[in-house]
């Protein structure tokens, strides 16, 4: 997308957001988009049956996202985390889960899911600290950053250790 297409968006958007009084949702943005003239129609796919897939697609992701397990760490203490994370070994265009159990049995394999999140987590709170930037909020978003790249360091560095997990049954509670 050029720089000209972002401003034009940025345009479309603002009107949208001045007629709902100062809010944006995606329901307007997309009947904005319908009409053929718009700025925003070109980037929207408009086949039934691809949208439907992709509609089915997102669901399953959110499906494989919401079962969880139970894992007893060293000191005994129980946490709950997803069951399925992103395979660490796929490549960036490829969509694909591994079980944490599965990853818990290979320490390296551990380490790399464990520094991919980690690095999610980083690029969320990069976000945030953009954004405190813009509320004059910035030094304690960016402490935090700090800290969580001192943990990506780490892990990166670590050999992992197995750890026993424990599946739960039922859906369990996401905290």
């Amino acid at each position: 997308m050029t720089g000209q297409e972002r401003a034009e968006i940025q345009e479309q958007f603002d009107k949208l957001a001045t007629k709902n009084g100062g809010t944006l949702t995606p329901e307007a943005v997309v009947e904005a988009a319908r009409d053929e003239e718009s700025p925003l129609h070109k980037h929207f796919d408009w086949d039934a049956e691809r949208g439907f897939y992709r509609s089915l697609i997102d669901r399953a992701r959110d499906l494989i996202r919401s079962v969880h397990v139970t894992v007893l760490d060293s000191e005994k203490k129980t946490v709950l985390c997803p069951v399925w994370v992103r395979d660490p070994d796929a490549d960036s265009e490829i969509q694909g889960y591994v079980a944490v159990p599965t990853l818990a049995a290979d320490p390296n394999r551990a380490r790399r899911a464990l520094v991919a999140e980690c690095r999610q987590a980083a690029a969320i709170l990069q976000r945030v600290r953009n954004l405190a930037r813009a509320f004059r909020l910035e030094r304690d978003v960016a402490d935090i950053l700090a800290r969580l790249e001192v943990v990506i360091e780490k892990a990166e560095r670590r050999r992992g250790t197995r750890k026993k997990i424990v599946l739960t049954k039922g859906k369990g509670k996401k905290r």
